[in-house]
């Protein structure tokens, strides 16, 4: 079976005057660490928290400012794990099945992140 995978360039901006993108529409990316909902989530308490704090555009500035580092980090790294998950069967197979059995430490820093840590102290919050 074949499908698929599709991504579109890292936008610049994610918001413009009171109207800012979420999830995908944002930072569309490969599926293969299943973070697409929890970026979703992460960015509706960020702005959450924000809104209310002044005008929109130092919120929505610093909204995108701590998201999309963390955002391009998961991408590039999701490029990385496409190679992996579509390595063809043949003499690099024990290379696949060793770097497979790394993923849960290499990739730990993506399942290990602390929301809350990463908006403490931010000027806005």
């Amino acid at each position: 079976m074949r499908w698929g995978l599709f991504v579109l360039r890292p936008l610049l901006r994610w918001y413009n005057g009171r109207k800012v993108l979420l999830w995908d529409s944002a930072h569309a990316m490969l599926p293969h660490h299943g973070q697409g909902g929890q970026h979703d989530r992460r960015g509706r308490v960020h702005l959450g928290r924000a809104s209310g704090q002044g005008a929109a555009e130092p919120v929505l500035a610093h909204y995108q400012s701590l998201r999309q580092a963390r955002t391009r980090k998961i991408r590039r790294s999701s490029w990385v794990t496409n190679g992996l998950l579509h390595l063809p069967d043949g003499p690099r197979l024990a290379d696949l099945d060793r770097k497979m059995a790394q993923v849960p430490q290499d990739f730990a820093w993506i399942h290990e992140f602390d929301m809350e840590r990463s908006l403490s102290g931010s000027p806005l919050l």
